[in-house]
């Protein structure tokens, strides 16, 4: 599945021009057909919702009361958007566009370009999917390639969407806690259902001001990137809060971890937005959260943001190999160091949790506190802390770095 406006941005389309309905931009395309010489019930029963037609209107070149009763017809079926081949009709009726600009359905008009060529690439863009090559690249690049400036990552990020606004920008990043290395084939149509079913339910106008949306798939999840035509921070505010309040909290979220990146000005910083969502993503989705901040992720933003630099590196292998010395309950260590920390440091509720007698969580928690040297709780304790979420961020984070 794809959206109008990737598809516009496709070098194929450069020379498209809207004529109406631009509000539906953002809309899902399903398929593509070609209408030319059906009427009334044929349009009702050939063309379908989300469905990129294109046509010459040829049955109608000489009659424009009919012309406007099929592309009606085909703007109630709830098409994702009609292109016309200008040979004969260059405009349309005032009548049509308010119609198509009320049931947001892009009109569109082009030129030179042969239908058969169109119909095939909108096939060949939804044959890929959500998950595409295109979008992994684009976003690692902008992630990982700090060499570019700012109109190089805006090309990148136009790619996705031609139509983003610069003024400022917003990601969220969403995922299953069960996809740890790529969106697995079972939990792919679960995310185009998001799309499909929650398009209309992210605001394009918020207090006056203009959004406009695309969701792409990034790894072990995908990416909703919106962008809007302010920079006022209160608008920016209001937005975050709509999509954590009525948006996020929706049922069909109900199995995602949601992470929110600060919002940037411009495509400077897109590279730090992009991986606030990711590290915002991780930290909730360790905690078994619904959906936060990157701004609220505490002191995982400095463990996530170094945890695979030299030094984070060295740390974590030192603990881990320490644990993992000659002991026989390597595994029972590790395991209760875990759980010591999931339960607050209460050693009641880690002996619960691991069917265990509170002496034998003490005994272990003493063996850790030789292996580490350590023999002050405050520090002991500390160093457990940064380890477990080193230890759990792994496991989502690794996919990212390519470790």
């Amino acid at each position: 599945m794809a959206i109008v406006s990737t598809l516009l941005s496709h070098p194929l389309f450069k020379d498209f021009r809207i004529a109406a309905g631009a509000g539906g931009l953002h809309n899902d395309v399903h398929s593509t057909g070609y209408f030319e010489w059906e009427e009334d019930l044929d349009i009702v029963k050939n063309f379908r919702r989300g469905e990129f037609v294109v046509t010459t209107l040829y049955a109608a070149k000489d009659d424009v009361e009919f012309a406007k009763k099929c592309l009606k017809l085909l703007i109630n079926n709830q098409v994702a958007a009609i292109a016309i081949k200008d040979l004969y009709y260059e405009d349309l009726p005032d009548e049509v566009k308010s119609y198509a600009d009320q049931h947001h359905v892009p009109i569109l008009f082009f030129s030179d370009l042969y239908v058969d060529d169109i119909i095939v690439a909108i096939r060949n863009e939804l044959s890929d999917n959500l998950h595409t090559t295109l979008s992994n690249s684009i976003f690692h690049t902008l992630i990982f390639d700090r060499s570019q400036n700012a109109l190089e990552k805006e090309v990148l990020l136009r790619k996705i969407n031609a139509f983003f606004y610069a003024d400022t920008v917003f990601a969220a990043y969403i995922s299953k806690k069960t996809d740890t290395t790529v969106i697995s084939p079972a939990a792919m149509s679960d995310y185009n259902k998001i799309m499909e079913e929650l398009r209309d339910a992210i605001p394009l106008q918020l207090q006056g001001t203009a959004f406009v949306h695309s969701f792409a798939a990034y790894k072990r999840g995908m990416f909703l990137i919106s962008t809007c035509n302010t920079s006022n921070p209160a608008i920016a505010e209001a937005f975050q809060e709509t999509l954590e309040g009525d948006f996020f909290s929706q049922e069909l979220f109900k199995n995602y971890q949601v992470g929110l990146g600060s919002p940037v000005h411009g495509f400077t910083d897109i590279s730090n937005l992009l991986l606030e969502a990711i590290f915002a993503n991780t930290s909730c989705t360790i905690d078994e959260k619904s959906c936060c901040r990157f701004s609220n992720i505490g002191s995982d933003a400095l463990f996530f943001a170094n945890c695979y630099t030299p030094y984070f590196v060295k740390y974590y292998e030192d603990i881990l190999n320490a644990l993992s010395s000659t002991e026989s309950s390597t595994s029972a260590l590790i395991d209760t160091l875990l759980n010591f920390v999931h339960n607050s440091g209460n050693i009641e509720m880690t002996a619960k949790a691991m069917f265990q007698h509170k002496n034998t969580i003490r005994y272990r928690m003493n063996k850790i506190s030789t292996l580490l040297s350590i023999d002050n709780d405050i520090e002991l304790y500390s160093n457990m802390y940064i380890f477990s979420r080193l230890y759990h961020s792994r496991k989502y984070l690794d996919v990212f770095f390519e470790v």
